[in-house]
């Protein structure tokens, strides 16, 4: 069953901005930094419009499932962080195929575990409804390989955020701006996550703060020229 809670129209939010931001950068597919952008865009507004679905729900079945695609769509945002801050940063031929491969050895783990939660407790189980009288969420339990998906999101994004800040300490004056603001954009959604940010048990409030991050990016994009800054990071670094 489907029902309005006030607190899906963040996340919704955070869908339309990202998703707008994904549809312009698309536009200059050919430059790396703007593709990979692109993807981030993709990713975190495909997170968002699930999340926001999913609070939409009462159900725990329909709730399990957006929960298991939500799972996938954490470690694709943390695969595309590093991978544009790679480029941004001037780095971006270090991706090479085998090293992409590698990175998406945990992406498909965590898609297996998290669709076959059903069938064992290494990774969610226990899963129960909670919230109030204005919202349903889902709680679960975690399993012991949980941990290591949390730990990839978080490790993906501490390694994005130190290739800005190696490229801010090195950036001239005038361009460290740009560096400040994607350390600070990439950090926030985690940030707001572990100090548990939240006004119900159980939601979980960093989709409602992807919105920020699209716009910090059109911000970058606007004002530091950010789809054009691969050669100005490698001249820089």
């Amino acid at each position: 069953m489907l029902t309005y809670t006030p607190y899906m129209l963040m996340p919704l939010l955070s869908g339309v901005v990202c998703a707008a931001l994904a549809v312009y950068a698309g536009y200059y597919w050919r430059v790396p930094a703007a593709r990979r952008l692109c993807l981030l865009m993709v990713v975190m507004s495909a997170w968002a419009f699930d999340f926001a679905l999913n609070l939409s729900f009462t159900d725990i079945g329909p709730k399990v499932f957006l929960t298991q695609i939500g799972t996938v769509c954490a470690q694709l945002v943390g695969l595309a962080m590093i991978a544009l801050s790679l480029d941004l940063t001037g780095n971006g031929g270090w991706l090479k195929p085998r090293r992409l491969a590698a990175l998406f050895v945990m992406p498909v783990a965590v898609a297996v575990l998290s669709f076959t939660s059903g069938r064992h407790d290494l990774f969610m189980h226990a899963f129960s409804i909670g919230g109030d009288a204005s919202i349903s969420v889902l709680l679960w339990e975690s399993g012991p390989l949980f941990t290591f998906h949390y730990l990839y999101l978080l490790c993906a994004i501490v390694v994005a955020s130190g290739l800005y800040v190696s490229a801010l300490v090195r950036a001239s004056s005038r361009e460290r701006a740009r560096y400040i603001l994607l350390v600070s954009v990439t950090a926030l959604p985690i940030a707001v996550d572990l100090l548990s940010l939240t006004p119900v048990k159980g939601l979980r409030m960093l989709h409602s703060t992807f919105w920020i991050v699209g716009i910090a990016y059109t911000i970058a994009i606007a004002r530091y020229n950010l789809i054009d800054l691969v050669p100005v990071a490698r001249r820089t670094l």
